[in-house]
């Protein structure tokens, strides 16, 4: 499996709904939902999303047999997504060429940075590093390849 850390400032408004002593819904939908704007338009179509808790909220596509996704959470001031590429190693069997990850990354990475609504837009190999208010990030996507 590979993965690729990304953390937003945003723009979008938080959709976290808290409740007396909880929350009642997690955050990140409206910052997942403007990902798959962003990937619908460069031809990656994504599927309705997945709520997990406080986990947040996962899409997936499948491209030519191949199975992407990403999950998003919200904090206060910026967005987390964790990106992954699960597909087995089955595509070489049945001569598949599925688009590459590192491709539909570097895609969404330009559309990202040419979008008002993400101001500054931090790539991270591991994505937990993501979640620590004092790292720094890269600008161009960095895939982590897991074992």
């Amino acid at each position: 499996m590979k993965q690729a850390g990304l953390r937003l400032t945003t723009t979008l408004p938080d959709d976290t709904i808290e409740g007396e002593h909880d929350f009642e819904r997690y955050g990140g939908k409206t910052d997942g939902d403007a990902m798959a704007e962003l990937l619908a338009r460069l031809g990656y179509p994504v599927d309705e999303p997945e709520y997990l808790y406080f986990k947040g909220w996962e899409y997936r596509l499948e491209l030519k047999g191949r199975v992407y996704g990403y999950r998003s959470q919200r904090w206060p001031t910026w967005a987390f997504l964790v990106f992954f590429d699960h597909t087995g190693g089955l595509d070489r069997f049945f001569f598949r060429k599925p688009p590459d990850f590192a491709r539909v990354l570097n895609e969404l990475n330009r559309a990202l940075h040419a979008d008002p609504r993400f101001p500054k837009v931090e790539w991270f190999e591991e994505p937990g590093d993501a979640l620590e208010d004092d790292t720094v990030g890269v600008d161009d996507p960095v895939i982590r390849t897991l074992r």
